[in-house]
C-alpha cells in the first residue's frame, strides 16, 4: 500500500471529531478548529491558529522512504511567518524531533522549504510563486529524509516552485514516523483535502494532483444477513453522520459466524479515484471474544480487514489503494462498490 491517509473533514460536529473518527493522532483542541466552509464553498475544513498542531502518526518510524503530502491551503489574512508542515524523526509531538519543514514567510508572501526546528532551521529553497492571502491553492510535498541524497520539492497547483536535493537530516537518525501540520510558531492557515503517501508499492507512489475527497454514505442494502434495530432497513441503521454516530439508537447485529451485510453506496463523478476508506464503528455486547471483518467490494473483489472487537463502541478505520486486486480504483468499479461488514469469529 502507498496511501496511507486521507480527509476532507465533511462530516465532523467538531475538531475532536478528526481524532475520534478521522484517523488523525493528535489534535490540539485549543489552537486547532473546524472550519464551517472548506475550500469548494461547501463541507468543512480546518483551521490552524498560532502555535498548535494536528499530527498524523506513520504507526512506525521509516528510513529511506520518499513521502508525499498534499493538501489545499489557504493562508489567512495578517497571519504572522510560521510552520505549514513538519515531518518529525519519532512518534512524539515534541518540537524537538523535526527534520524538515515547510514555512511561509509572511514578509515575502512565500513557502520557505526548511531543515531543522524552531530553536534553529536552514532555508533550503524558497518558493518563486508568492501567495495571496485569503486564496485557496493546492499544496504538494515531497520529502526523503538522507544526509545525501535528500529531497524536499514544492508543488502548488501543480507546478514545481521550490526544490532542494542533498542534505535533508536534521537529527541523529533519517526516521521519518509523524507528519504534523502546524507547529510551535504556525502560521494561520486552513487546509482542507489532505493526502498522506509514499513511493512503496505500484500505484499511488507519486503526486496525486489536486484532489477532492468525497465523503458516502450507505445508500441502500445490497445484501443483509444482520438484524436491524431502530429502522426498518439495515442501511439506515448504519448510516450515521461521521461525528455524529447514534451508537444504540440504530444498528445491526448478528451473533452468527459468517453472516454478512453488504450496502450498497451513491454514485460519484470523478476523473480518477484514487483511494477508498472506510469507516466503520462496532462493539460486541457478550462475553465471548468477537471478530468483525469490514472494507469494501467490487464486482468479485475484495478488501477486507479484520478486527477483534472490545465492549465499547471503537473506530475501524482502513485505507484501500486498489480493489482488492491489485486494479487502481475508477469511477466505474467505485460506482459498482459495496461496503461490507462481516461476524467473522
Amino acid at each position: 500500500m502507498s496511501m496511507l491517509f486521507f480527509d476532507g473533514f465533511d462530516g465532523y460536529d467538531g475538531i475532536a471529531d478528526a481524532y475520534n473518527y478521522g484517523g488523525w493522532s493528535q489534535v490540539n483542541f485549543y489552537g486547532v478548529n473546524l472550519a464551517s466552509v472548506g475550500r469548494s464553498g461547501s463541507g468543512k475544513g480546518v483551521a490552524l491558529a498560532a502555535d498548535h498542531t494536528m499530527g498524523y502518526s506513520l504507526g512506525s518510524a521509516f528510513s529511506g522512504k520518499t513521502w508525499y503530502i498534499g493538501f489545499a491551503m489557504k493562508i489567512v489574512s495578517n497571519t504572522t511567518s510560521g510552520i505549514v508542515i513538519e515531518f518529525q524523526e519519532t512518534l512524539s509531538s515534541s518540537r524537538f524531533v523535526t527534520q524538515c519543514f515547510l514555512h511561509y514567510n509572511n514578509l515575502e508572501k512565500k513557502l520557505e522549504l526548511k531543515k531543522g526546528d524552531y530553536t534553529y532551521s536552514t532555508v533550503l529553497a524558497t518558493s518563486s510563486m508568492s501567495l495571496i492571502e485569503d486564496t485557496w491553492y493546492y499544496i504538494e510535498v515531497k520529502f526523503l529524509c538522507d544526509s545525501v541524497s535528500g529531497v524536499f520539492e514544492l508543488k502548488t497547483n501543480e507546478s514545481v516552485v521550490a526544490s532542494y536535493t542533498g542534505n535533508t537530516q536534521y537529527k541523529a537518525t533519517d526516521n521519518i514516523a509523524s507528519i504534523y501540520f502546524g507547529g510551535f510558531i504556525t502560521a494561520d492557515i486552513n487546509i482542507d483535502d489532505v493526502y498522506i503517501l509514499n513511493s512503496d508499492g505500484a500505484i499511488n507512489n507519486t503526486y496525486l494532483g489536486d484532489v477532492q475527497c468525497t465523503l458516502t454514505y450507505p445508500s441502500a442494502d445490497y445484501s443483509t444477513t444482520f438484524t436491524p434495530t431502530g429502522a426498518v432497513s439495515n442501511y439506515l441503521c448504519v448510516d450515521d453522520a461521521l461525528g455524529n454516530p447514534d451508537d444504540d439508537t440504530t444498528y445491526v447485529s448478528s451473533s452468527t459466524v459468517g453472516n454478512i451485510d453488504e450496502y450498497s453506496l451513491p454514485n460519484i463523478v470523478a476523473s480518477e479515484v484514487h483511494a477508498v476508506k472506510v469507516n466503520t464503528r462496532a462493539m460486541k455486547d457478550d462475553v465471548n471474544p468477537r471478530n468483525m471483518k469490514h472494507g469494501i467490494r467490487t464486482g468479485t473483489n475484495a478488501n477486507e480487514t479484520e478486527y477483534v472487537l472490545g465492549e465499547g463502541y471503537g473506530n475501524y478505520i482502513n485505507v484501500y489503494d486498489d480493489q482488492g486486486d491489485g486494479t487502481p480504483w475508477d469511477e466505474t468499479s467505485f460506482n459498482a462498490a459495496r461496503s461490507m461488514i462481516k461476524v467473522q469469529s
